[in-house]
């Protein structure tokens, strides 16, 4: 039976299982307690006597534990024995231990500190341990910091960690970067919850935040820049996010959540595209209880409503023709954010003596969908202890969006279902954690296939280009004054019956092709994925001390994906495409003096067609004192393709989507049987100006001739040989003859710069890093820096490729050159590997600066740069797509006066040269400044608060055809902490 099959028919069984886990224990549950107990309680409070809402406070030598409410306050219940210790701790701050020697309630002072080191983290090496002894670079956020930060969502407030970046296509749709190539999906980059991968099986990263955790339910976030392939396995190669959610036995009761606000506030398509600012609200709601020392269980529900930000860039930035990015009577014009217009590139027509790039007319973005965005999402966790050190828990997370996503084109997602299920197992040294994620596409399309499919609706491509041929021929006198004019004339006569947007024969037409999955007439996205993953790890610390603290672990990965032949090869009813893995690591760290340890790890991935990888990672840190820890580590990555890449078998109007695996590229022939995009567009742009003089220097010489023939015919008297319009239509003949004689000498003079393309059938993607980092305490803890230095080697790097098979496949250059230039071949996109390698250098610094009372000062500067070594960035799709540099300035207090706080925060981004398989282009430099003022009110556990990003509202886009972002406006209130009794 199928994995998968065998999931879905038995998940009722699971919950059925998951019943009875609780019933078995209720006996427990409602028992326990008989024993008499100890209550510790009392207030934490800062160096200037105001309370501390949030502070964890933790029994020494166990996992009992509270968190101060919203007036400092703490309880925990304990049969513990007095005297014990408790330990007291909150981000910025330092960490108190008090001895408890009977039950009276006492106060703990904390005092400022920006000292991270002994900050715990457990991303790093899947178990916990101060930042001071992890291998490799972390980045963290605590649930107080995120509060303080404005932005739209928690997910936003990534973008301020050390040498991130992020991308919107969405005002739902975050994604981030770390360490170099940028792009809307960004593969390479991981993200957790709670150790458990939260992507979408078919698209391979998470939808917006489906079956990520509500917002009141975050805890901390851990940011791993580059590879962490050593443990987590293929595809933690450039960036690793872990979102810690907060655990129910900790924090417990009801907390709700408003925020209402603003966007698309003065937008510069409000006039183009009817946009005025628009309505944005999201509301959360997490409730958390402990029936007792044993069972625990929460439950989040998030509902997010607004209209997301205009894409409405429709520059002409491919200028097939030369034409100029703008001008809008191009025969080949292809805009940014206008579909339906992409054929201009294999289409090349001769227009009054010149070859000449011709695309249809196309629809913009907003006038084929609808900007709406709507994400509804919700889980449960039920917590069983069976002592302080083991417990299992079940959860259960779903979300449904519409938003827009962009991939190689823009998806419409609409109903996009997300559903996940985690089962979890920890104990002292022992962890086994199994996952299954599912998705369902819904009513989602693909909005470049819907303009292609209603343009075909009404009319064949290759008709169209009949019609404008013919439109311009009738239109052109041979007076080049008048190619503009003629042009215009051809395409009014190609579109005569072309539908218009808001007609009724055009929404009827698009409602049709909204729902119809052929992608060459239609534009339908069908996507049902599946992912199982089961991991275990086991620590031998406690037997292995002595040697060294040694972790092992394993996990296996089963997916797969099913399009009804839609975008890969698999039909309706029949076998879908899947992929599977295989891994095991071994770590070991030991201290081989008191101030230096050394850790080493290394890791074996077995990936269904693709061999074995080999993974290894070793880290030295030297300690010399508590306020200074360096760090130099050596690691490798790898990427496994994801589904798309390995196994597309998509058909689209303009050519072939096809996977890079050998299975689904042999059969369409094209390694080694086919011509690179760019040698094609270099032969063509060739052909195009030798043809061109060719004509041009014969025309004057054929036109006399042809007067002269036309006059001994006795077709035209010899008094009308000089008339304009007789010289006119000579010239008009002698284009004809001059064409055949031009092209034939341009094919000989211009083929051989056809290249054969070299690309291979696709393996993983491999990366090798050096990574330096420092951290520093200065000034009694008043002053944090944080620098990293980093060298980045990739090989066998998996990019986009464009090539041209012509009819027939590779013959030689003559032949094929005439065949190109006559439309008489096949585009594809696949996936492959750079040949060469390639090089990434960056460095990110960090400071933070406590300089009077609470407000502190922080800082992040970003630099990174690219080497393509002996590749050739021309003969790629994707590029680097990374600001070389960016930087972050802020300015905080949580408490500058009675309870009112604020943050002021300050981003700039360097202009950045763009391209992927979407779009290509010039990406200007952007700044913005972001700002929020709250207001506590402890007494009714109530926190308000106003914001907005990009104050000024200074429209700009993160890359090019994406949507233009302004000001967001914002109010919010939150109750924390209410029912906790």
């Amino acid at each position: 039976m199928k994995i998968s099959s065998f999931f879905i028919k038995n998940i009722n069984q699971f919950w059925y299982f998951i019943f009875v886990l609780v019933f078995l224990f209720q006996g427990s549950i409602f028992s326990a307690g008989a024993q008499e107990k100890n209550a510790i309680r009392g207030i934490v409070s800062d160096e200037y006597d105001i309370p501390i809402p949030g502070a964890l406070v933790v029994i020494k030598g166990t996992t009992q534990n509270a968190v101060t409410n919203e007036q400092g306050n703490f309880s925990i219940s304990t049969d513990q024995k007095l005297p014990l210790t408790v330990i007291a701790s909150f981000v910025g701050l330092t960490t108190q231990e008090v001895v408890v020697y009977e039950n009276q309630a006492f106060n703990i002072t904390l005092t400022q500190s920006l000292n991270k080191l002994d900050e715990l983290v457990v991303t790093a090496s899947k178990k916990e341990e101060s930042l001071s002894k992890v291998p490799i670079t972390v980045e963290t956020l605590s649930s107080s910091q995120l509060k303080q930060i404005p932005t739209a969502s928690v997910y936003d407030a990534i973008s301020t960690l050390k040498g991130v970046n992020t991308l919107n296509s969405s005002i739902t749709f975050t994604v981030y970067n770390t360490r170099g190539f940028q792009d809307p999906t960004n593969l390479r980059f991981v993200q957790l919850v709670d150790g458990a991968d939260n992507a979408s099986p078919e698209l391979g990263l998470p939808v917006a935040n489906t079956i990520g955790p509500g917002e009141l339910d975050v805890q901390s976030v851990e940011l791993i820049p580059g590879a962490s392939s050593a443990l987590y396995g293929l595809n933690a190669s450039n960036g690793l996010l872990n979102l810690i959610t907060k655990d129910p036995f900790t924090y417990q009761g009801l907390s709700v959540s408003l925020k209402s606000g603003a966007n698309n506030v003065n937008s510069p398509f409000k006039n183009k595209y009817k946009v005025d600012a628009s309505p944005y609200n999201n509301i959360a709601l997490r409730y958390a209880k402990a029936l007792n020392d044993k069972f625990a269980f929460k439950v989040n529900l998030g509902y997010l409503k607004g209209q997301d930000w205009t894409s409405g860039d429709t520059n002409n930035y491919r200028d097939w023709n030369g034409f100029g990015m703008n001008k809008l009577y191009d025969p080949g014009y292809d805009g940014a954010n206008i579909y339906g217009d992409d054929g201009g590139a294999t289409n090349l027509q001769t227009l009054g003596g010149k070859p000449t790039y011709v695309s249809r007319t196309g629809y913009a973005e907003s006038e084929l969908t609808d900007y709406e965005v709507k994400l509804l999402h919700a889980d449960a966790t039920l917590v069983y202890k069976f002592n302080e050190k083991t417990k299992l828990s079940y959860t259960y997370r779903t979300g449904k969006v519409d938003n827009v996503f962009t991939r190689s084109n823009k998806l419409k997602l609409k109903d996009f279902l997300v559903q996940q299920h985690v089962l979890d197992f920890k104990s002292s040294n022992f962890t086994f954690r199994t996952y299954y994620n599912t998705e369902d596409a819904g009513d989602s399309y693909n909005i470049r296939f819907l303009a292609d499919a209603l343009n075909t609706s009404v009319k064949p491509s290759a008709q169209w280009n009949a019609d404008f041929v013919a439109g311009f021929n009738a239109a052109f006198t041979g007076d080049e004054s008048g190619r503009e004019a003629a042009f215009q004339a051809a395409r009014a006569a190609a579109d005569n019956n072309r539908l218009i947007p808001g007609t009724l024969a055009f929404n009827q037409m698009a409602a049709e092709k909204k729902n119809d999955g052929d992608w060459t007439t239609g534009s339908k996205y069908i996507a049902r994925g599946y992912l199982w993953h089961s991991e275990a790890t086991y620590d031998f610390s406690p037997f292995t001390h002595d040697i060294a603290d040694v972790l092992v672990g394993a996990d296996y990965r089963y997916s797969r994906a099913e399009s009804d032949g839609t975008f890969y090869p698999d039909t309706v009813g029949g076998d879908p495409v899947y992929l599977d893995k295989l891994g095991a690591f071994l770590q070991a760290g030991r201290d081989l003096t008191p101030k230096l340890r050394l850790v080493a790890s290394v890791r074996g991935d077995k990936a269904r067609a693709l061999g074995w990888s080999l993974t290894e990672r070793i880290g030295l840190i030297y300690s010399p004192n508590k306020r200074n820890n360096f760090r130099l580590s050596y690691q490798n990555g790898y990427r496994q393709p994801t589904f798309f890449e390995a196994a597309a078998y998509a058909k689209s109007g303009t050519g072939i989507g096809v996977g890079g695996l050998k299975p689904i590229s042999e059969p369409v022939n094209i390694v080694g049987n086919s011509y690179t995009y760019p040698s094609v567009t270099k032969f063509v742009d060739a052909f195009k100006e030798d043809a061109t003089k060719t004509i041009a220097a014969t025309v004057p010489g054929l036109v006399p001739g042809i007067i002269t023939s036309w006059v001994t015919s006795g077709q035209i008297p010899v008094a009308d040989a000089q008339k304009p319009e007789t010289i006119q239509r000579a010239t008009t003949e002698a284009i004809a003859q001059a064409t055949q004689g031009a092209y034939a000498q341009a094919f000989a003079s211009t083929g051989s710069l056809l290249e054969v393309s070299d690309i291979d059938y696709l393996k993983p993607e491999q990366n090798q890093t050096i990574d330096f980092n420092y951290k520093g305490s200065f000034l009694r803890d008043k002053l944090y820096v944080d620098l990293n230095v980093y060298g980045t080697k990739y090989n066998n790097f998996i990019q986009t490729f464009t090539v041209v098979k012509p009819t027939g496949g590779v013959t030689n250059a003559l032949t094929d050159a005439q065949k190109i230039v006559t439309n008489q071949f096949v585009g594809y996109q696949t996936k492959s590997n750079v040949s060469g390698a390639v090089y990434v250098y960056g460095a990110s610094l960090g400071v933070d600066y406590n300089f009077f009372k609470k407000y502190v000062v922080s800082g992040n500067f970003n630099y990174i740069t690219l080497d393509w070594g002996d590749t050739s960035e021309a003969a790629l799709s994707n590029g680097f797509n990374t600001p070389e540099f960016n930087f972050n300035l802020s300015v905080a207090n949580p408490n500058a006066y009675k309870n009112i706080g604020f943050k002021v925060l300050y981003k700039w981004t360097a202009e950045t040269k763009w391209s992927t398989d979407f779009s290509r282009g010039e990406v200007p430099f952007f700044q913005t400044v972001d700002a929020q003022v709250s207001y506590r009110i402890p007494k009714y556990f109530v926190t308000l608060a106003l914001g907005g990003t990009n104050l000024f509202n200074k429209y700009y886009t993160q890359f090019v055809g994406g949507p233009s972002i302004g000001g967001f406006y914002y109010g919010s209130i939150v109750f924390d902490g209410l029912l906790t009794r």
